[in-house]
């Protein structure tokens, strides 16, 4: 009995555990996302600036 509940609380533990880390993983792949989006929606900004720059 205690060897089962015992393996039980190991496995509720391992579980949780990788789903941390999963769930990790999920935040660092959004916030790199964000931050290539925020980076190209710079470059946009400056290239569109820069384009009327030109323009004028």
């Amino acid at each position: 009995m205690r060897s089962s509940t015992f393996l039980f609380m190991m496995g509720i533990t391992f579980l949780l555990v990788s789903f941390g880390m999963l769930w990790n993983q999920v935040n660092v792949i959004l916030l790199t996302m964000q931050g290539s989006l925020a980076v190209l929606a710079l470059v946009l900004a400056i290239r569109t600036k820069v384009v009327e720059g030109k323009a004028r």
